[in-house]
C-alpha cells in the first residue's frame, strides 16, 4: 500500500493485495501482533544458529540466502502495534478507524498463477488425483480441501491454473473486493482489475503453463523496474501510457479520471487489458467470491 501526497490531505494507492488477509492463508498479505513477529524472528535466528550470536543481525547478515529462504516459513507480514502501525489494518478498516482519503485499489486477473507454478515446478503436480492432497498442505482445517475441490474441480492433467485461481481468489482478489466495500462506505474508491493475459514475465524460465496477468505484472507498466526499460508492444506501452495517466491524475486531483482516458466509474471494476480498457461486472462471481466470503 502506497500514500501518496498531493495538494489535499492525501490518497492512498493499494496494490498487491490489501493487508487483510488471514496469517493461515500464506500467500495473502496480512499482519501480525509485535510480539509474535519478535518470536517469529527469535526462531528463525535460532533455526540458522544466530540466536547466542553477539550481533546477531551480522550473524544473519553472513548467512547464505538459499540457507537464509530455506529456514523462514512466511515472508510478507507486517507487525502491527508499532508506532507505525498502531492497529491490525484489517480490523481497523472493518471499523472505519483509518485515515479517509481517496483510494484507488486494485489485482491482478490470474495472482495466484505464479505460486502455482512454482509449487508444480518444486515437483508438486496438480492432477485429478493429487489435487486434494495438494490442497489440504494450504487449506489443513477439516473438510476445507474437500469443499475446495468440489468448488474448483481438476478434470485433466494439468490443473495448474486451477491451483493458481484458488490461491489468487481466496488470498487477493475477494479480499481485495471485501476491502473495497468497506472503504467505499467511508471515502471514494477506484477498483481495477489488470488482466493482460500476455504481461511479460517478470522471472526467467519456461513456468509449466501460461501465467497471464500474475501477482506483480501490472508493476512494469508503472515502472522502470531496475532502471531497465519495459519490454512491451505497441498496444501494451498505450496500456501503461494510460495506467500511469490514471494513477498519477488520482494523485493529482483525488479523481483518475481525464478527457483523454477511458471513464473510470467509482463503484465498478475497470478491467485493464491492451486496447480494451472497460468496466467489468463479473469479477466477483469469476472469482468465486460467495464461494470465499463464507470461508474467511
Amino acid at each position: 500500500m502506497a500514500t501518496v501526497r498531493g495538494r489535499g490531505p492525501g490518497r492512498a494507492i493499494i496494490e498487491s493485495g490489501p493487508c487483510t488477509g488471514r496469517p493461515d492463508r500464506p500467500f495473502a498479505p496480512s499482519s501480525v501482533p509485535l510480539p509474535t513477529a519478535r518470536a517469529a524472528g527469535t526462531a528463525l535466528a535460532a533455526k540458522i544458529g544466530c540466536r547466542s550470536a553477539h550481533d546477531v543481525l551480522s550473524c544473519l547478515r553472513r548467512v547464505t540466502v538459499p540457507r537464509l529462504l530455506a529456514a523462514q516459513d512466511t515472508d510478507q507480514q507486517s507487525a502491527y502495534a508499532t508506532p507505525l502501525l498502531p492497529t491490525d489494518p484489517a480490523a481497523a478498516i472493518t471499523a472505519g478507524r483509518f485515515h479517509h482519503v481517496p483510494v484507488l485499489i486494485g489485482d491482478n486477473h490470474d495472482e495466484g498463477n505464479g505460486w502455482a507454478a512454482g509449487i508444480i515446478q518444486a515437483g508438486n503436480p496438480v492432477t485429478p488425483e493429487t489435487w486434494p492432497e495438494v490442497l489440504s498442505a494450504f487449506f489443513p482445517a477439516p473438510g476445507e480441501a474437500k469443499e475446495i475441490v468440489h468448488e474448483y474441480p481438476v478434470h485433466r492433467p494439468d490443473g495448474g491454473p486451477v491451483f493458481g485461481a484458488v490461491i489468487g481468489d481466496a488470498n487477493f482478489a475477494c479480499p481485495t473486493a471485501r476491502t473495497d466495500a468497506l472503504l467505499a462506505v467511508q471515502v471514494p474508491t477506484w477498483r481495477y482489475e489488470f488482466a493482460d493475459e500476455h504481461a511479460p514475465p517478470l522471472t526467467s524460465g519456461t513456468p509449466p503453463f501460461p501465467l497471464g496477468a500474475p501477482h506483480a505484472s501490472e508493476l512494469p507498466y508503472l515502472f522502470d523496474l531496475g532502471g531497465r526499460p519495459r519490454d512491451l508492444t505497441a498496444a501494451q506501452h498505450r496500456l501503461a501510457d494510460t495506467m500511469i495517466d490514471y494513477w498519477t491524475r488520482f494523485a493529482r486531483t483525488t479523481d483518475p479520471n481525464s478527457s483523454s482516458s477511458p471513464y473510470w466509474p467509482r463503484r465498478t471494476v475497470l478491467s485493464l487489458a491492451p486496447d480494451h480498457i472497460a468496466p467489468t461486472y463479473t469479477a466477483e462471481p469469476r472469482h468465486h467470491c460467495a464461494f470465499w466470503n463464507t470461508h474467511g
